[in-house]
């Protein structure tokens, strides 16, 4: 079985998934934890270097008393935008090869921290063009048996990860909350 887990920074993905973990390990089933940035995103050295030196952004996970201004998926220009079809659509197939692998493992549940979702999240969908692409990606890449998605209300979750400018948070949280 696969899962994934979704929704903005600081909406409980962690916790979650350490909770699911948890009691699927102690009702017997085997279970593989992948984390959609470490074993799927590609290019990563890459983008972090892009983040920092070309964006001017801060690294790393910001926490209450450590604030971040991360720089990445809050930027949108046409040519980042155009840069993340191209990056998104490497992810999409890297996806599908570590999907792949971790079903053929035989391992009972795959619990995905992030997935293709949350990279899709970002983009704009007033263009035409870029909702036909999120449709294909949607078509190209495997579909989780349970995908959950975490709502938390951005004020609350920027409180407990501050990363992005609020503005952001709440453009790319659920529209209950705006």
């Amino acid at each position: 079985m696969l899962v994934s887990f979704s929704g903005i920074d600081g909406a409980g993905k962690s916790t979650q998934i350490e909770n699911l973990h948890r009691h699927l390990n102690a009702a017997g089933f085997q279970v593989q934890q992948l984390a959609f940035w470490d074993d799927v995103a590609v290019l990563r050295r890459f983008r972090e270097y892009s983040r920092s030196a070309l964006l001017k952004g801060d690294a790393g996970i910001g926490s209450p008393g450590k604030p971040v201004n991360r720089r990445d998926k809050n930027v949108q220009t046409w040519y980042m935008n155009a840069f993340r079809f191209f990056l998104y659509s490497l992810d999409a197939a890297k996806l599908s090869l570590v999907v792949r692998k971790a079903l053929r493992s035989h391992t009972g549940v795959v619990i995905f921290d992030r997935y293709l979702y949350d990279e899709l999240a970002n983009l704009p969908l007033r263009s035409r063009f870029t909702r036909s692409y999120i449709r294909l990606m949607l078509k190209f890449a495997p579909q989780p048996d349970v995908a959950y998605l975490l709502d938390a209300d951005p004020v609350q979750a920027r409180e407990r990860k501050p990363e992005y400018p609020l503005d952001f948070v709440q453009a790319t949280a659920l529209p209950t909350w705006r």
